[in-house]
């Protein structure tokens, strides 16, 4: 793109979909402010015998300065760098154009024909520069995988573009050679002959101009001794630039990208024949040791390029640092794929699941699953750790060969390895108990490690299956009955109700409700008849209150006489309930006036459609 010195750009992008841009770069021939750009990120891991290879093309017919805005409906790349018997794990398509202008012109042109076939992005992008003329770019990336089956020809055709000057103060793309319209290949693939590699690829939309971006790779370890054959560790670089020509120093920066490791290391120039010193992203594909190769300035509007790095990356290196710079060239780096030998690797990845709502004062129960996706055995020992959240109190875990307990909050789940590639361990059953504090849900994070290098992280901690938590109420009914025990004349047979009559009080109470009562919060107070009074020791009934607990469900309460049971002499019966009984020679306390009768545990639920209940005995003489 030709701009004249006194212009000065914005630039803005919108990232629909989480993915990689493809854009060209421009060259301008003057400093501009700085782009808000889509820092180039790790993106996807795999791991096993794998290599990377690519290619790209352009649908521009023409160079800067000779009609660059001539550009034919189809073209294609030639992929090369696949071995005999090599499987395609991996191959994403990217195509980028000039349009979408909102003053009129061409919009942006996601579907595309990919070797005979339509497709349509999985991933849509758009870019626009305000430099007076109001430039717009789309780009898109594919998943081709299963149309790329080995080396050979293949066609990319159908991209649509603005290739014109747009009236009425729209982009003047002709004028200022600001015509894209390109596309790239990047593949990886398993072969048999490979020895053990990771591949990192890295994506994202970062631009550079009298600047520079350093990149910190991680995610890999080179093995001990580490491989010496050429192209045993290499790099693949996809930029996007128009203007191979304008690669002067701007800013105290020339073009130029640099690779060293372990980081942070000063690097060495990453050159070869297609890319010299000064003038790395020029418009060239560049794939050793099979290609394809193309001379610099091409394919305009894409620059891919692969560089051997073996040397460059030695035993036990865990971290890299690649430095892109460039002085009056407009780069931008979409992807940055690594394929690095590594030490053994197991991705190991935990599920976690569980059915239905959890419900207050219950236990809830998890389900974590443990599998190994290889391509190695994970070795060493393997730990599910799991905090719990606020709510959540630790019960019970258990799984056949796990050791399992709790700190606190903290829980972990241990076993011997080895875990064999594709292998899952037996399930771990973790059953906690719920609180207030979880309404109304939690999300419980839980993760898996082991001894062996885990390239694949994002899997080994579950921080899905979020858990509703639900309070469910009870329902109470209370029934309070009363009969005569004994009398002064007829003792326990047939005896009435009169003076010195012995009275049997029996309260029951009953939870129709699905929810249960907290835990210790279930009252029972009753005021003594002013013309009773109240039997206080065992003398006169032992025990002094009997209790009795239904069994199914069972209604999870106790009692304890001597702490659960105290008494009132204020005037009514009510509070406080602080007076000690002073029992008579017959066992009874004349200035007990009430009675506070308070069960230990929580007051279960209703369950199968039997109530849970409880019921009080204790006497009374009439005066």
């Amino acid at each position: 793109m030709l701009i004249v010195a006194t212009e000065v750009l914005k630039y803005k992008t919108m990232r629909t979909l989480a993915g990689v841009l493809i854009l060209a770069a421009l060259g301008w021939g003057a400093a501009v402010p700085a782009h808000a750009d889509t820092p180039v990120t790790l993106y996807e891991s795999l791991a096993g015998n794998i290599n990377i290879t690519g290619t790209g093309g352009t649908l521009r017919t023409n160079p800067d300065g000779t009609n660059s805005c001539s550009v034919t409906n189809n073209s294609s790349m030639t992929l090369s760098g696949l071995p005999a018997g090599a499987t395609v794990l991996r191959a994403y398509l990217y195509w980028a154009g000039s349009g979408g202008d909102p003053v009129g012109g061409v919009g942006p042109d996601y579907n595309v024909t990919f070797n005979g076939t339509s497709v349509t992005a999985d991933r849509t992008y758009t870019a626009w520069y305000l430099n007076g003329y109001n430039l717009y770019f789309f780009g898109g990336v594919k998943d081709v995988t299963a149309q790329v089956t080995g080396n050979g020809v293949y066609t990319f055709a159908d991209l649509t573009v603005q290739n014109a000057n747009v009236g009425g103060g729209g982009g003047q793309y002709c004028t200022y050679a600001a015509v894209l319209s390109a596309f790239s290949l990047m593949v990886v693939y398993s072969d048999p002959a490979e020895t053990l590699h990771v591949v990192n690829i890295w994506e994202g939309f970062q631009s550079y101009r009298g600047a520079s971006i350093t990149l910190t790779p991680t995610n890999f370890i080179v093995p001990t001794p580490a491989p010496a054959t050429p192209l045993s560790s290499r790099i693949l670089i996809l930029t996007w630039e128009g203007d191979s020509g304008n690669s002067g120093a701007l800013g105290g920066f020339n073009e130029n990208l640099t690779f060293c490791s372990p980081a942070p290391c000063a690097g060495a120039a990453l050159t070869d024949a297609y890319n010299p010193v000064n003038n790395q992203f020029n418009s060239t594909v560049d794939i050793p040791p099979s290609g394809p190769f193309s001379g610099m300035n091409t394919t305009w509007g894409q620059d891919i390029d692969m560089y051997d790095i073996t040397s460059l990356a030695p035993a036990g290196a865990a971290s890299a640092q690649s430095v892109y710079s460039s002085g009056g060239d407009l780069v931008i780096l979409m992807n940055q794929t690594m394929s690095i030998p590594n030490v053994p690797v197991a991705d190991l990845s935990l599920t976690k699941s569980h059915v239905g709502d959890f419900t207050v004062n219950t236990n809830g129960v998890y389900t974590l699953d443990v599998t190994n996706n290889g391509p190695n055995d994970a070795t060493g020992t393997i730990t599910v750790t799991d905090t719990l959240p606020a709510g959540l109190t630790y019960v019970t875990a258990v799984g056949t060969g796990w050791t399992c307990g709790a700190v606190g909050q903290a829980v972990t789940c241990t076993r011997p390895g080895p875990l064999a590639n594709g292998a899952s361990a037996p399930a771990i059953t973790l059953t906690v108990s719920v609180g207030a504090a979880a309404l109304p849900g939690v999300t419980n994070t839980v993760s898996v490690t082991s001894g062996a290098f885990d390239n694949v992280v994002g899997n080994s901690t579950n921080v899905g299956d979020p858990t509703t938590v639900v309070l469910m109420l009870p329902s109470l009914t209370v029934v309070k009955s009363v009969q005569a025990f004994s009398d002064p004349i007829n003792g326990t047979t047939g005896p009435k109700s009169i003076p010195g009559s012995v009275m049997q009080y029996t309260i029951s109470v009953t939870n129709s409700g699905a929810g249960g009562v907290d835990s210790n919060t279930t009252v029972v107070t009753d005021a003594i008849p002013a013309d009773t009074v109240l039997c206080v020791a065992n003398a006169c009934n032992n025990p002094i209150v009997a209790f009795t607990c239904s069994v199914t469900p069972a209604c999870g309460l106790s009692l304890a006489v001597g702490t659960d049971v105290t008494y009132s002499n204020q005037a009514g019966g009510g509070p406080p309930y602080t007076y000690p009984p002073t029992p008579d020679a017959d066992g009874f306390d004349a200035a007990v006036t009430g009675v506070r009768i308070n069960p230990t545990g929580v007051f279960s639920g209703e369950s199968g459609g039997n109530n849970a209940s409880f019921s009080l005995l204790f006497k009374v003489k009439v005066k």
